[in-house]
């Protein structure tokens, strides 16, 4: 469900009843919204076989059952709607930053955005054991790493989750998106996923 289906679902009818009301709407529909269930991760079980088991044994693990990408449009509207900002100004902010955020990150620095993380250009070389051989042709792999900051991993650590009955346990190729498929070409552990 997008975050419009949620405003749309939630929020609207909910503003629509104070209308005309003395209090603000944005208060009362952020008090509202704070009294509802917070929101979890969901987690399906999956069987699958991983790289570094050279048994190739199935074995069930939790994966995250993602959910859809918040896209740009929607992204904003919430900025805005919690910021108070019309949603001109907020996309305007938002092109600026990612727009100053490339050129900086061109120039080789990394780019800090305080309360969010730091983006960290950086790349995978060949090494050699000639001198002559290391130069920027080695350079086989551009990367932009992502530092989050204190405050998105404790986001992170006090997440909520939610497991989905409907699992694919019967089914060992079933996959999350961007999972290894179960066929033991992953090298992934279970503490990493």
């Amino acid at each position: 469900m997008s975050l419009r289906d949620v405003w749309a679902r939630q929020v609207y009818p909910f503003l629509r009843e104070w209308e005309g009301k003395q209090e603000s709407v944005f208060t009362l529909a952020f008090f509202e919204l704070k009294k509802r269930k917070k929101m979890a991760l969901r987690v399906r079980r999956i069987k699958k076989a991983f790289g570094f088991d050279k048994t190739k044994t199935e074995k069930y693990v939790l994966v995250p059952d993602r959910a859809t990408v918040v896209d740009f449009e929607a992204l904003c509207d919430q900025v805005a709607a919690v910021s108070g900002i019309n949603l001109g100004m907020v996309q305007s902010v938002v092109y600026g930053l990612v727009k100053s955020m490339k050129t900086f990150i061109r120039q080789g620095h990394s780019v800090q955005v305080s309360g969010f993380g730091t983006f960290v250009p950086s790349f995978n070389a060949k090494s050699s054991l000639d001198e002559k051989e290391v130069n920027v042709d080695s350079i086989h792999h551009v990367k932009l790493r992502f530092l989050p900051s204190v405050e998105l991993r404790a986001v992170m650590h006090s997440m909520d989750f939610e497991f989905d009955v409907v699992d694919s346990t019967k089914d060992s190729k079933a996959t999350s998106e961007g999972e290894d498929p179960g066929d033991g070409t992953g090298s992934e552990s279970p503490d990493e996923i």
